[in-house]
């Protein structure tokens, strides 16, 4: 429990390196989601599917109850929009116009002037990674990428990706973002029920995990360095090291 707390602690220690506090102003002017599931904010309802959760006990600690996320209370994206003083970040298939673009609608929401600073100063959220393992690497049955790459070809294949995205956020404005580690997989349920194992969670993902989040941060560093004026930040939820123990 204490390396999770101490986690979270890091993260918004490291998110105070970017913005400045000024009590009752915003401490970014946006804030951009970019992730999965884990920092899903309701798109659910919209979708036809029977996997709903718009019913309680979802929603049950969060302050406008059920609203079709995959959880009782906020997300991590709520905490961080509360931080800097902004609104939840709406669900996407919520909004009227859902094919906002940075590059073609921007500009015409925000003067041309402005627009550089408007995305300097903004913060940018990745949180993506964990569906690759779950509903690809670790699902040999339907895909082969476990037959094709090794557990450190296939962390190095999805960093490299990311990577290119996240130097395409970068062209387009973004100096802030934060990436979120990849958090225990090897405990999810659906994990543990499919895969062979002693103890309360499955090492060997887990290990999968540690090896993705190494080369990760590795990933952050460099492109911090190398790309002018940027700031990466590792975001992590919990400590997993190469041994598949957190």
């Amino acid at each position: 429990m204490g390396s999770k707390i101490s986690m979270s602690v890091l993260f918004f220690v490291s998110l105070s390196h970017f913005v400045s506090l000024n009590i009752g102003v915003p401490l970014a002017p946006a804030l951009y989601i970019l992730g999965d599931s884990i920092l899903d904010s309701g798109n659910n309802n919209n979708l036809s599917t029977t996997a709903k959760v718009n019913y309680l006990p979802y929603g049950s600690k969060f302050k406008l109850g059920p609203t079709g996320r995959f959880t009782n209370g906020k997300t991590i994206a709520d905490f961080v929009a509360e931080y800097l003083g902004l609104p939840y970040v709406p669900p996407v298939m919520g909004l009227r116009d859902r094919n906002i673009t940075t590059e073609k609608d921007l500009p015409r929401l925000i003067p041309n002037k402005e627009l550089p600073k408007y995305l300097a100063n903004s913060i940018m959220i990745f949180s993506v990674g964990s569906n690759d393992y779950i509903n690809n690497y670790l699902r040999p049955e339907k895909f082969n990428s476990s037959r094709i790459f090794n557990p450190e070809q296939y962390a190095k294949l999805l960093n490299d990706r990311l990577s290119k995205d996240l130097q395409r956020v970068y062209h387009m404005g973004f100096r802030k973002i934060i990436v979120f580690a990849l958090g225990p997989i090897g405990c999810v349920p659906a994990i543990r029920d499919l895969t062979s194992h002693t103890g309360p969670c499955v090492t060997k993902v887990n290990q999968y995990v540690a090896r993705y989040n190494i080369q990760l941060a590795a990933s952050l560093l460099k492109l911090t360095a190398s790309l002018k004026g940027s700031t990466f930040v590792l975001g992590g939820g919990s400590a997993i090291n190469i041994t598949g123990k957190f």
